[in-house]
Formats: C-alpha cells, structure tokens, sequence
C-alpha cells in the first residue's frame, strides 16, 4: 500500500512547502527512508538519480532541526559544487516555510575561502551543505564548530569516495559526536562504501530501490547495433529525426568526448562538451549556457553530468555503453523527469549485446532498432540473426544430406522440387524462431 506524506507526521511547515511543490505522494525511495531516517537510524540507500532522494534526507533533516539553537546540527556532503548548489536550493525552498529564519550556509571550492572564514566566525549555520573538501578546510581552519552536528548525509557518496575525498570524509565524520546519525545516498555499493560503513556505521539499515523501479517507465530504451555505419554517422542520423528539446551524449572518456564533440562541431552541429577537464569557471560557464538552451546537444562523461540537474532533458544517446551498467542506470535517469517522457538510445556492438542482455535481466525493457527512411524500424539482435541463419544453415545442409544420399535415383526436375523444399524449410525455421520470440516477450 502506497503511503502519504501525512502518514509520517511532518512539521506544518514541510507539508506545506510538499503541498506547493505538488508532491502528491512519496517516491518506493522516499516511502523506505522517510521512516528509518525520522527514528535516528543510521542508513544506506541505494538510489539512482531522479528518484526523489533529496528530499529523502531534507525532510527528517528538517524535522529534527532545532531551529531555536544556533549551532551547526547537520551537515550535507556533496562530491561536486553544482550538486551541493542544487541541494542548498531544495533546502533554501524548504526553509522559507518556517517562521523563523534557518541559517543555511553553501561551502564549496572556488568561492572566497577568507570571506567565507569571517562570516562563519560571526555566526555559526544551522546547516551546512558542501563539498568534502571545503567542509573539512574549514573545520580544521577553527572556522566551522562541528561538536554539536546530529546528522552527517552523504549524497552520491560513489562518486564522493571515487572522487578521492575519502580522507576528508574520514575527517569531517571524526569531528563530529559518535552519536550523529549518518546517512548514505548512492547510486552504487562499492567496496569502499561498505568498508566505510563497517568503520562508522555498524547495524546501518540498507535499502535499495527494487531493480525494475530503477528507471522511469515513461523512458523508452532503444538499441541500435553498429554495423555499416560509424558511430558518429548514427549519431548524425539521430539528430536528424530526433529533434530533441535536450540531448545529452555520453562517451566513456574525457579524449572520446572531444573527439566526437570535435566530429560532430565539424558536421554543422552546435554541441556543448561537459568532462572533468574543464577548470571551475569554464564548467560553471557552460552549464549556464546549457541550462539558456544554447546547444540542442551536450556530449558529457559520467563523472562530469553526476550531480547536475538540468531541466528538460528530452533524449541520452549513448555513443558507447558504459563499464560499469550501473552507470546506464544513472545516465537514463536524467530524462523523463516528472511527468515528462524520454527516450534512451544506445549505440551497440555485437560485443555489447552480453551487457544489453545484463540490462533487460534487471529489468529494462530494450529494444533493437534500426534507422530506415528518417525512422526507427525494430530490428533482431545479432545473437538471434545468427541463431535463425544457424537454422537456415543447418536446415539446408541437412536437405542436401539427404538428397545425396538418394544421388543415383535422381528423378527428372529433382533441382527445383530441392529449391521448394529447402525453402519451404527455411521458412518453417525462422517461423518457428518468431513464435519462441514472442513466447519470451
């Protein structure tokens, strides 16, 4: 049974901020952690982007502020400054519903550190959402009094420990009491996140969204195989009749994303490129220009687009699967946001169709898809072509076994009856593999 907000006894103020924000109902994730994280437990939530997981950690944040004491009581970890600048907007949008005023504080790299030092000695905040490594700089630095914090969350802590803020983590989390609550949101469980919840987190509840809830229904997943085209010809052949309001094209590396931004520049397509090489203010210049609609198609790395919420996103064009297929997850989840559709195209060599296998074992409906005439035709993997031609192969050689083996009573017009026969063979063969294709489906 779905629950409702007002199942979780919420302050007046949270339900009504949920109220204008036209949250109806909690998302699976919302619905699993709203009651551990209000009872103070420790917690690890894996949960893709788009599920709803900020406001998942913003609501008992709220709920068990003490709004009366000026000291700082939670504290929000975020692996990159965009998404640590999201949250505090979600946050600030939250706290403009109580009366009395919260002191939210953003702390993140490539703003002034000697400014930020003097504001904090006049003033603790109630709240501070950062980055691992400006956090723990002014912790250390005197600046920042984290002996009174009852909740430490860790959004995107994959890619936080990934990132290498591992020490500054392990920094912040020893300053503060051994009784604050700590709360991980990740898109993956590495190693690493499990070794850290053994040190920190002992008898931590785990939850996880179930496998075929990870992406929005209304995104629909398309496979192209590579074959007599490029990569970058397809792609080319996609922005032709796709028309997206935003595309974001992902490659696996920084050297592959400007190789084809660089491709697709020189065939008179207008494209933005998000990678980690871009310095603070060349990432923040783009992103600005992105979300002003400048480019129709963005070619991003995974670690570059985590964290960055971007409103519109119409279409993902995977130029190349990812490694780890729990990054398909996170790169989907970018489109069909809300109530909005979106569509997920990847582009697949017959070495990749294991993973796309993988990919509808967990629950992601794909289909294979060619481009004919400006559309998109369903078309078989290469596995099942290669099964079907295996039938026509085997058939026909059985056919011609059988009659060389009756060579020396050969009847007069035996070569067409042949034709008739293996044809008629092939026919039944790949018959027969439809009927077992729909059986599966």
């Amino acid at each position: 049974m779905q629950s409702k907000y007002s199942d979780y006894q919420l302050r007046l103020e949270l339900m009504e901020a949920l109220a204008d924000l036209r949250f109806v109902e909690p998302t699976p994730i919302q619905h699993q952690v709203l009651p551990l994280l209000l009872k103070g437990r420790n917690l690890i939530a894996q949960a893709p982007t788009g599920t709803g997981k900020t406001h998942a950690f913003l609501l008992p944040l709220f709920e068990q502020l003490n709004i009366h004491k000026q000291n700082i009581q939670a504290v929000v970890l975020a692996p990159t400054r965009e998404l640590a600048e999201q949250i505090f907007k979600r946050a600030v949008e939250l706290a403009d519903y109580f009366p009395d005023a919260i002191d939210i504080q953003l702390l993140i790299g490539g703003t002034d550190r000697t400014r930020g030092i003097e504001r904090l000695k006049n003033s603790q905040p109630q709240i501070v959402i950062g980055t691992p490594g400006r956090v723990f700089d002014l912790i250390k630095e005197g600046a920042l009094d984290a002996t009174h914090v009852t909740m430490v969350v860790l959004d995107e802590a994959d890619m936080i420990f990934d990132t290498g803020f591992i020490s500054e983590v392990d920094g912040i989390i020893g300053r503060v009491p051994e009784t604050a609550q700590l709360a991980i949101f990740s898109a993956t469980i590495p190693q690493v996140i499990e070794q850290f919840a053994q040190k920190y987190m002992a008898g931590a509840a785990q939850v996880a969204i179930d496998a075929k809830q990870k992406t929005p229904v209304a995104i629909e997943h398309l496979a192209i195989p590579v074959r007599r085209k490029s990569r970058e010809d397809l792609i080319v052949d996609i922005t032709e009749m796709c028309h997206p309001y935003l595309a974001l094209i992902f490659a696996n590396t920084r050297k592959h994303a400007d190789a084809l931004a660089g491709e697709l520049r020189d065939r008179g397509i207008r494209i933005g490129v998000l990678h980690g090489d871009l310095s603070a203010r060349e990432r923040r210049q783009m992103i600005r220009r992105i979300r002003d609609l400048e480019f129709q198609y963005v070619v991003a790395t995974d670690i570059a687009a985590r964290g960055i919420d971007i409103e519109g996103i119409s279409h993902i064009i995977n130029y190349e699967l990812p490694d780890d297929l729990a990054f398909y997850i996170h790169r989907v989840g970018r489109t069909a946001r809300g109530s909005n559709e979106g569509m997920a195209i990847s582009l697949i060599t017959p070495e990749q169709e294991v993973a796309v296998n993988q990919l509808r074992e967990r629950g992601i409906d794909i289909n294979y898809v060619e481009i004919k005439n400006a559309e998109f035709v369903p078309v078989a993997s290469r596995n099942k072509r290669m099964r079907v031609n295996r039938i026509d192969d085997e058939t026909l050689k059985a056919s011609h076994q059988a009659h060389a083996r009756k060579a020396k009573k050969v009847k007069p017009g035996y070569k067409k009856k042949l034709e008739r026969e293996v044809k008629a063979a092939v026919g039944k063969a790949k018959r027969q593999q439809q009927k077992r294709n729909n059986k599966k489906r």
